[in-house]
């Protein structure tokens, strides 16, 4: 089962949806752009990543590292 944690709006009719799911009995988060359907619902497009809970700890300090470089 699907669980949204948050959204990011990436233009008019993209956002960023991250997310907690299970696939074969094993947990993961995906972090995946979603577009605008004609009806207004959104759909998860093929670009994204999905990270299970051992690799999310050194992603994390990689973004925070990223984002720190580019404050400088």
């Amino acid at each position: 089962m699907s669980v949204i944690i948050g959204e990011v709006a990436k233009g008019n009719s993209q956002k960023i949806i991250v997310a907690t799911n299970e696939y074969k009995g094993k947990e993961y988060v995906d972090v995946r752009l979603h577009y605008e359907g004609e009806d207004g619902e959104f759909y998860p497009t093929k670009k994204g990543i999905t990270l299970t809970s051992e690799v999310i700890p050194e992603i994390i300090k990689m973004i925070n590292k990223g984002a720190k470089e580019l404050k400088q």
